[in-house]
Order: structure tokens, then sequence, then C-alpha cells
């Protein structure tokens, strides 16, 4: 799985070592039926759609070798760009609900000093993660908001990363959904 993820990652046969990559990725998932982490799902997700829109076919060693096509369809940017939008949009969706908006289940998974708990501070968060979520889900395709937008979603991941009791898995899964942030820039839609 590392040297396939190192592979994939440099672009030394693209194709290969993400298809390798995601199948096991996707035999871990499967063998262990208890396992289930979002950070993992979404790790899958993204090496399947990267496999599928040939990723490696520029800026990669492959494409140094002129082994490649020197551009990406438009359909694989696209399809990740969706993916990331539809992951943040339902996110949020899941959480309106009554254990999430009265803010017991941040409650009982932030690093806070108790002298700031409150059920009220803990009810306000859970709706601005909420409404984080959605802003973030339709505010990347904004042009004029990018900026604004990137810098809003990598300040909500890494205070998620540190704030929540689940620091590893929730600073993989903010590095790999702001990972695609560039895909929404105009450059990398061409």
């Amino acid at each position: 799985w590392f040297l396939t993820a190192i592979g994939f990652a440099v672009g030394w046969h693209s194709r290969w070592m993400g298809s390798v990559l995601t199948i096991s990725i996707a035999a871990w998932m499967l063998v262990d039926q208890q396992f289930y982490s979002h950070h993992v799902y979404l790790l899958l997700l993204l090496c399947l759609l990267l496999t599928l829109a040939d990723a490696g076919a520029s800026f990669s060693l492959d494409s140094l070798r002129g082994r490649t096509k020197k551009d990406v369809p438009l359909w694989g940017v696209t399809l990740l760009k969706l993916q990331l939008s539809t992951m943040y949009f339902f996110a949020a969706v899941a959480k309106v609900n009554d254990d999430y908006l009265s803010g017991d289940v941040l409650a009982s998974f932030m690093k806070m000093p108790e002298w700031l708990e409150s059920p009220e501070l803990f009810a306000t968060l859970a709706i601005a993660s909420i409404l984080t979520e959605l802003a973030l889900a339709f505010g990347l395709w904004i042009v004029r908001l990018q900026p604004y937008i990137f810098i809003f979603g990598i300040g909500f991941h890494l205070t998620m990363s540190f704030l929540l009791t689940s620091t590893i898995p929730l600073l993989i899964f903010g590095l790999l959904s702001v990972g695609v942030y560039p895909l929404f820039l105009p450059l990398g839609s061409r």
C-alpha cells in the first residue's frame, strides 16, 4: 500500500499504481468490516477517481518520460469536484438532527478548557459547523469567493483537527479534502 501510494503520488506508472492502491484500500475495507472511517472511504473514492481520470497525465514521472498525453479529461476533474461538494453537503445535512444541533455531540468530542464549556457554546459551534460545510459545498464553485473559501476551508479543517479528539484521522481527512481545492481554480478546470 505504502509503495503504491508513493508511486501513484509521483506519477510512476500512474494507472497501475492507482489501480493497485484503490484495490488495496477497498480490500482492506471489505476484509475488516468492523473498520469504517470517513477518511479512508474518501481516500478510496479519490484514488478511484484519480486513477480513472488518468491523473498521471501531466506533472508526473510518466509525463516526463513522454508516456502519457498532456491533458487530463475534464470529466475526471468535474467528478472530483462534485465528490468534494457532495461530501460537504451531505456532511451538513446529516448533522441536522436534535443530538447534533443541541451541541451534545461536539461536547463529547471536543477538547476545550472547562471554563469555556457551556451548552450554548456547543450549540452555536454545531450550527456554525453545519453552515461552514454548506458554504464549502457551494462556495468552492464561485470563482470570486474562492480565495476566501479556500482559507475558510483550510481553517475549518485545521480547527476540527486540533479541537476534536480524533486528531490524526481528522487531519488526514482535511488534507484529502483540501487537496481537491486547486481543481476548482479556473486553471485547474482546463
